[in-house]
C-alpha cells in the first residue's frame, strides 16, 4: 500500500492494510491441506520499517502462530535508490558516515524490539543499492553492513540484485568477488571459490558416498510403501531421468549394481 501523507486518512489506510493481511491468513488457513500450518509472510505497511513499526500496524490473528513480517531496506534513499538527482531527492555516491551507521543500527534495533523480541521473525525481503554513480567500496560497505547488522539482530536479510547489478544471471556468479567474500564471512561460511562440489553417486540413496546393496534394498522397500524406508537422495535412483522413481529405475539400479560387482 502507498504511504499516507501527514495524518489525513492514516487510520483508514492502516485499518485497510490490517484487514487485507487478516483476510490473507484466514483464506490460507481455511483452504485445507498443509495450509493449516504453513508459515506465512505478512507484508509490513508499504514494507517500510518506520511505518511497519507504527502502533497502528497490527499482525493478523493466526491460530497456527506461524507468521513472519516482511520489510524492505533502501535507506538512505539518496544512496540506496537514486542513481542521479530527482525532484524528490539528491543522489549520493558514498555511504559509511557515523550518521549512516547510526541510522542502520537504529532501524535494525527498532525491528528487533517491535517484532523479533516478541517471537515474530523478520525477513528483510529486499535490500540493496545501485552501482551506477556509486563508489564501489561504499557499495560493498553498505551491502555488507546491512547484512551484518540484520544478522546481529536476528533478522533474515535478502539482497536484491537486478540484471547488471551485483549478481550475474548468465554466469551465475557474483560480479564482485570481494563483496561475496564479505557476505560469506558474515554468514559464517568459509570463503573458498575453488571448492569443488562432489558429484552425485548414482544409486547412492543413503548418502553414504558409495552405491551398495543396502541402497537397492532401501529403494525397493520405499517403492513397496514400507514405512521405515527413507531416501536421503532419491534423485540418485532416478536412472531414466524422468523425475520420478518406479520399477524401471529399480531394474536399472539392479543392473548397475551387478555390473559394479
Amino acid at each position: 500500500m502507498e504511504p499516507v501523507g501527514g495524518t489525513d486518512g492514516k487510520a483508514e489506510s492502516y485499518a485497510l492494510c490490517n484487514e487485507i493481511n487478516q483476510k490473507f491468513v484466514d483464506v490460507v488457513r481455511g483452504s485445507g491441506g498443509n495450509n493449516s500450518k504453513r508459515h506465512l509472510l505478512i507484508s509490513g505497511y508499504n514494507t517500510a520499517i518506520d511505518r511497519t513499526c507504527d502502533d497502528m500496524f497490527k499482525m493478523p490473528s493466526d491460530p497456527a502462530n506461524r507468521m513472519a513480517v516482511s520489510v524492505h531496506y533502501y535507506s538512505p534513499a539518496g544512496f540506496a535508490i537514486l542513481e542521479e538527482d530527482a525532484d524528490w531527492g539528491k543522489s549520493t555516491p558514498t555511504w559509511g558516515s557515523e550518521q549512516d551507521y547510526a541510522s542502520l543500527r537504529s532501524d535494525m534495533a527498532t525491528l528487533k524490539s517491535h517484532f523479533t523480541d516478541k517471537g515474530i521473525p523478520v525477513i528483510i525481503g529486499e535490500y540493496g543499492c545501485p552501482t551506477k554513480n556509486k563508489e564501489p567500496e561504499s557499495v560493498r560497505r553498505f551491502l555488507s553492513s546491512v547484512c551484518e547488522e540484520a544478522y546481529k539482530n536476528g533478522h533474515c536479510p535478502i539482497m536484491w540484485a537486478t540484471p547488471g547489478g551485483h549478481y550475474n544471471r548468465e554466469t551465475f556468479k557474483m560480479d564482485d568477488q570481494e563483496l561475496r567474500k564479505k557476505l560469506f564471512e558474515i554468514g559464517g561460511k568459509e570463503f573458498s571459490p575453488k571448492q569443488a562440489v562432489p558429484a552425485p553417486v548414482m544409486g547412492d540413496v543413503n548418502s553414504s558416498g558409495t552405491f551398495k546393496v543396502a541402497d537397492l534394498v532401501t529403494t525397493q522397500k520405499w517403492l513397496l510403501g514400507s514405512p521405515d524406508a527413507a531416501l536421503a537422495e532419491w534423485k540418485n535412483a532416478d536412472y531414466d531421468g524422468d523425475g520420478r522413481l518406479d520399477t524401471f529405475d529399480l531394474c536399472l539400479m539392479r543392473k548397475d549394481l551387478l555390473n559394479k560387482q
